[in-house]
């Protein structure tokens, strides 16, 4: 009886005719004159659209959301970017939450830990060898 083996997949991870996703960002942000701040603030703006949205869907108050897409948004801007889009998050999270009927002060928290969730995020996948361009997830089938 002949033994059913795993599938090869290898075949199926880019290599050198489709760089990853992530290294051509940095690349891209790195060349472009003013890519750091552009990236900063395009992230601002992703991250505040993203959150005002999830907060349209609030139903008991406005300021809380069961559906937060900007954590994923930031996560992935940290992971692609780099640490330094930090300003970004926290821009786009302090806009975002300064219309609601919160104090200024605890807009200002509340970016302040939309920010570092997605630093901590981002550090905790790196410390366990998470790969960007999910390379790892093709070959483990």
């Amino acid at each position: 009886m002949k033994v059913p083996t795993k599938p090869d997949v290898t075949s199926l991870v880019p290599t050198g005719k489709y760089p990853d996703l992530a290294s051509s960002l940095t690349t891209s942000v790195r060349q472009t004159p003013g890519g750091h701040l552009v990236s900063i603030i395009l992230l601002a703006i992703a991250y505040f659209g993203a959150a005002r949205f999830g907060l349209s869907l609030a139903s008991v108050h406005t300021n809380v959301s069961p559906v937060w897409a900007p954590t994923g948004i930031a996560l992935a801007a940290v992971l692609l970017l780099g640490y330094r889009v930090w300003p970004g998050i926290l821009i786009g999270a302090f806009l975002a939450n300064y219309p609601t009927p919160v104090p200024t002060a605890a807009s200002g928290l509340i970016a302040v830990g939309n920010t570092v969730e997605a630093l901590a995020g981002a550090f905790l996948l790196r410390s366990v060898g998470f790969d960007v361009a999910l390379r790892r997830a093709l070959l483990s089938r």
